[in-house]
């Protein structure tokens, strides 16, 4: 049985479209959204009212021409809530939105956006910086020394990409990617590319194939666990995050494999 029969294919592809527009990593995006909703558009926190997938408040969904009320926005389906992720996120789209972490910061706070992006930057801090922000979002100060940092945001959406629907959900953005999103669940096709293709490293599904075809399976892993082991294999920081030098090993290791890629 799916775990995520609430999820239409449409919105994997749909996740897809709205990443290549805001020039961010979908999966990223989802990532986030687990945080927040476990990626439910009916998701509610009674306490402050927050709504779907990235927890809107009221103020908010008005903000965004929303003229309903947040119980009818949270009946709406998430391939029909996804515009108005769109239109939240549009904004903070010239920001490099390039990590898990990065797109986090837009939902959890975006005024630290300009505060820098390495993970050890602190974006609130008691007594320091956005320190009203502290009390309220403690639990994300993993080390308990009075500050919340990038690298913070991007641990507390990986506590969140352990379970049995996030891999279902990662598998089906990875099948929207390949052009196989058919049914639900399934994984992605041929790691060398289908009918004599070859791999696009760049694009989400496509990193995700270069990996798995290196032995880095990101089906079995999260794709952030893959990205690390790899990482730490071929001798660099095991962050987590496609950069530049990953890319670059990543290219190499597909020419030394004799597997065809492309970006």
């Amino acid at each position: 049985m799916s775990l995520t029969d609430d999820l239409s294919d449409r919105f994997f592809s749909g996740i897809l479209d709205v990443g290549d527009r805001l020039q961010l990593d979908a999966l990223d995006l989802l990532g986030v959204m687990m945080a927040e909703s476990n990626v439910k558009a009916s998701a509610h926190n009674a306490n402050s009212d927050a709504s779907g997938l990235i927890q809107f408040l009221p103020s908010t969904l008005r903000g965004l021409g929303w003229t309903g009320s947040t119980q009818q926005f949270r009946r709406l389906t998430a391939e029909d809530q996804l515009q108005y992720v769109e239109r939240y996120f549009q904004p903070y789209a010239h920001f490099n939105l390039n990590t898990a972490a990065r797109v986090y910061q837009v939902v959890f706070l975006p005024s630290s956006l300009s505060l820098g992006s390495s993970m050890d930057t602190v974006i609130v801090q008691q007594g320091g910086v956005n320190s009203g922000a502290y009390a309220g979002n403690k639990g994300l100060d993993t080390d308990n020394d009075g500050a919340i940092t990038v690298g913070e945001l991007q641990q507390a959406i990986e506590r969140h990409q352990t379970s049995a629907r996030w891999r279902e959900i990662e598998s089906r953005l990875n099948a929207a990617g390949s052009g196989s999103g058919d049914e639900g669940g399934g994984g992605t096709g041929d790691a060398s590319g289908g009918d004599g293709g070859s791999i696009d490293l760049g694009t989400q599904s496509g990193i995700s194939d270069a990996l798995t075809a290196l032995g880095f399976d990101a089906q079995s892993l999260t794709f952030t666990a893959a990205v690390k082991a790899f990482q730490q294999q071929n001798g660099l920081d095991p962050d987590g995050v496609v950069g530049p030098r990953t890319l670059s090993a990543l290219a190499a290791a597909l020419s030394d494999s004799g597997i065809a890629f492309t970006g």
